[in-house]
């Protein structure tokens, strides 16, 4: 089975081999020959998933491995990302499981919603470089004093640095 293939930072580190960087210079090289990716969010979104999508779709932009081709993917992870927050809520406020009026234990249904969107959000943020093996591409993400940073983002809803 063929390697998978690794999107590096830099081009110049001569410690990554040379086929990884060629491999990512053409990447960078095609993807100049189509339409960046739109850095406005969807009106469709929700708050959240707008802030996300707005600084995810910054950074991706500016290390070029993403095209106007990839937004679909984009809006899929931010609005899973935005579900997992809203059914983390609802657990943390109702719990994973309740009592109904009838005096029975049900499970919330928000805990199904997590366990669906968790994958998902693997899947696709896989898709656009967010994993482990993909990771080395992620330095870091853009600054701006304006707008919420992606730890303020995901300290939000539970995730970011421990404090």
């Amino acid at each position: 089975m063929a390697r998978k293939r690794n999107i590096v930072a830099d081009l110049d580190d001569k410690s990554i081999r040379k086929e990884q960087r060629d491999q990512t210079a053409q990447l960078i090289e095609m993807n100049e020959k189509n339409k960046d990716l739109n850095l406005t969010p969807p009106n469709y979104l929700d708050e959240f998933a707008q802030q996300l999508y707005s600084v995810l779709a910054q950074y991706l932009v500016e290390n070029k491995y993403v095209n106007q081709s990839d937004e679909s993917t984009l809006v899929a992870f931010c609005l899973n990302v935005s579900m997992l927050k809203q059914a983390s809520e609802s657990i943390k406020q109702v719990g994973v499981v309740y009592v109904d009026s009838n005096g029975n234990i049900k499970r919330n249904p928000s805990a199904s919603i997590v366990n669906d969107v968790s994958s998902k959000i693997q899947s696709l943020g896989g898709s656009l470089g967010f994993n482990p093996s993909s990771r080395v591409s992620l330095q870091s993400l853009v600054v701006d004093t304006d707008k919420p940073s992606a730890e303020d983002i995901l300290s939000s809803f539970g995730g970011g640095s421990d404090e």
